[in-house]
């Protein structure tokens, strides 16, 4: 692996025990996880993937994207292109008229997120035009706009505003003529991160460092541990030691502004403070958490986002007991052949019941016709076929199909194409990566389970509860501007 090397764990101070209990742990507590790894001194002490995920899939890292444009804002203040006590405005002329409150803001109050806005500038407010939940073009001009104006002082208080990261990327990309993700290249060959690391686009054409980074697991491990080592690669400098220093200390509180821990221990410049040093955190739990005192990194990417916050607090707990678990020296190797098989064996689970009942018989090949619902579903059919089945559905007047697995998830599609790709409020036109599961939770009650992990992550959970000839069916959905039609409950009958 470019950029480092693999060891036993016990080499650095870790017991393979005690990565197997944190793996016993996520079973056990059904954290939706999907791949980790743990660094130590540079060098991988696991590598792990549930399948069907593996070392080549790419990952959104929703908003762990911030700290990659927050190196690039550091390498162009390092080469001269920014001055982070300069008023924000000044590069961007073209802008005329911006609300003064905005204009008084510097590069470092955007860094901090201590900018006078009470929401991110580039969402749609509920009268203005567009079907997404972001404006269709403007953002930066959205910026420095009174919009979401906020009678506070520039670089006083702290509330968590997205926009300053996509206007950071915008800056980048004005004094230096780049994309942040290509002037980061330098560095980002330095340290072995493949030329595969890409970006989502805003409407405007500029990279969405705000939430829209995507790469492997091995490129985000690259990246948390140059964050962990403060800029420094194998004894050379690449991002300057102040700045780096700066960027993960806390600049500004966040106590009780960001919910569950680790939130709320304060800011840095795009970069989460947390109880034991610092970190990255992104949507549906994508984090890379630093403990530099032991040189330790714990990176992973998950879909946890109907969970809110405490998967968050569960997932930084488990990584903070490896950290405290930590020696300082080798220690000797126990366990070893446990951990080999335990992290040979990780696959999805989302099965919450039986594969199988005998329901299936009585409901299976029937249709269904529902009353008016906010789904929009008219009418549906589940065809079982031993470790398979089939939700077949019409929704708008469109026939769907989904595959799942009977208590097992099936890697399929979800069978909607107008969520956005490339660019966020563009259709993509195919249709997003899913795992779907199939378990019956009793002997009439069927769960499907859909996890989508793709460009975009989020999810469906569709309960189906059968009594006589009837149906109730009540579907629960979760995601960025995505998913949202797949909320409600509905009733239905069968329709010979």
């Amino acid at each position: 692996m470019n950029g480092f090397e693999f060891c036993p764990p016990e080499e650095e101070g870790l017991a393979s025990e005690k990565i197997t209990e944190f793996i016993d742990f996520i079973k056990r507590t059904r954290i939706n996880l999907h791949s980790f790894m743990l660094l130590r001194h540079g060098r991988v002490l696991a590598e792990a993937y549930y399948k069907p995920f593996d070392k080549d899939t790419k990952r959104r890292l929703y908003s762990c994207s911030k700290s990659v444009v927050s190196l690039a804002v550091g390498l162009a203040s390092d080469n001269g292109l920014i001055s982070l006590d300069a008023p924000m405005i000044s590069y961007f002329p073209e802008i005329g008229n911006p609300d003064p409150k905005m204009a008084a803001v510097t590069v470092k109050d955007v860094l901090t997120m201590t900018v006078p806005q009470w929401a991110t500038s580039y969402k749609r407010l509920p009268d203005e035009p567009g079907n997404s939940i972001v404006l269709n073009s403007g953002w930066t001009e959205a910026f420095f706009s009174s919009r979401f104006s906020l009678d506070k002082p520039a670089g006083k208080l702290f509330l968590y505003n997205s926009a300053t990261s996509y206007v950071l990327c915008d800056l980048v990309r004005r004094v230096t003529g780049k994309g942040f993700l290509e002037y980061l290249r330098p560095v980002f060959d330095k340290i072995g991160v493949s030329e595969d690391i890409d970006c989502v686009l805003s409407p405007d054409g500029v990279e969405w460092g705000s939430s829209g980074v995507i790469c492997t697991m091995r490129d985000f491990a690259k990246i948390g541990y140059l964050i962990l080592e403060k800029g420094n690669y194998r004894g050379e400098q690449l991002i300057s030691r102040d700045y780096m220093e700066a960027a993960t200390s806390k600049q500004i509180d966040t106590v009780f502004d960001c919910g569950a821990m680790p939130k709320n221990y304060g800011y840095g410049y795009q970069i989460w403070i947390e109880p034991f040093g610092y970190g990255l955190h992104g949507l549906g739990s994508q984090f890379a958490f630093c403990f530099p005192d032991k040189d330790f990194l714990f990176v992973c990417n998950s879909n946890t986002e109907n969970s809110a916050g405490y998967r968050q607090s569960e997932l930084y707990e488990a990584a903070a007991r490896l950290y405290l678990s930590l020696k300082d020296g080798p220690i000797k190797q126990d366990g070893n052949n446990r951990l080999a098989s335990a992290l040979a064996g990780l696959e999805i689970d989302h099965s919450f019941g039986k594969a199988r009942s005998s329901f299936e018989k009585k409901v299976g090949g029937r249709r269904f016709i529902l009353a008016d619902n906010p789904m929009g579903i008219s009418e549906f059919t589940l065809d079982f076929n031993g470790e398979t089945g089939v939700f077949r559905y019409v929704k708008g007047g469109a026939e769907k199909s989904l595959p799942f697995g009977a208590g097992r998830y099936e890697d399929t599609f979800f069978p909607e194409t107008h969520y956005y790709g490339k660019v966020i409020t563009k259709p993509s036109g195919r249709r997003p990566r899913a795992l779907v599961t199939g378990s019956w939770t009793s002997e009439n009650r069927l769960l499907l389970v859909v996890d989508v992990c793709d460009t975009v992550i989020g999810g469906v959970g569709i309960v189906f509860e059968f009594y006589g000839d009837s149906v109730a069916l009540k579907a629960t959905a979760f995601g960025e501007d995505i998913l949202g039609e797949y909320n409600g409950y509905a009733t239905g009958t069968i329709k010979e």
